[in-house]
């Protein structure tokens, strides 16, 4: 989706002004790979401040902070490149600020469905300890049973056999 708006909104763009240069994949592609080796590059320096931590997207940036990602070099760079094919300045960083914007939205997303996934897999694994702990009661409570049957039988072959001694 992200790929699929960055070149239909230049593309849409370059419609209005006839121009013949197109932005390519490459250019997304670029984006995205230099937008995440600055957000790991930012993370390994929280790191070593004792801060950072949580979710981590292996493929999308996380835009935390929509502002600095407008104005991080990967960014500044695609505004440049939409630029050079003929889109005007004010329109590029628009159609960036969207992308910054739909790829925040896509990395929430994509977190809750992480946090959902791993309670559902809590819960799962919740439900089998208990099923565990309810088949080690049963279990259990069966051995018990039959060592009270085995009394009762042992202490019914004792009176039998008093019986018999005293008959």
């Amino acid at each position: 989706k992200l790929s699929s708006y960055l070149l239909t909104s230049v593309r849409m763009q370059h419609q209005h002004q006839h121009q013949q240069k197109q932005l390519r994949m490459p250019a997304f592609e670029r984006w995205l790979l230099d937008c995440k080796l600055e957000e790991r590059l930012a993370s390994s320096k929280l790191q070593t401040n004792g801060s950072g931590g949580g979710y981590v997207d292996p493929v999308l940036p996380m835009m935390m902070n929509h502002n600095h990602a407008l104005e991080s070099d990967a960014t500044k760079r695609l505004i440049a490149e939409i630029v050079e094919v003929g889109v005007p300045t004010k329109r590029a960083r628009q159609i960036c600020h969207e992308l910054c914007a739909q790829c925040k939205r896509a990395v929430r997303y994509l977190r809750e469905l992480a946090s959902q996934m791993s309670m559902s897999a809590a819960g799962r694994h919740y439900r089998y300890r208990i099923e565990l702990v309810v088949k080690e009661e049963k279990k259990k409570n069966m051995k018990k049973k039959e060592k009270e049957k085995k009394k009762e039988e042992k202490k019914k072959k004792r009176k039998v056999s008093k019986a018999e001694e005293g008959a």
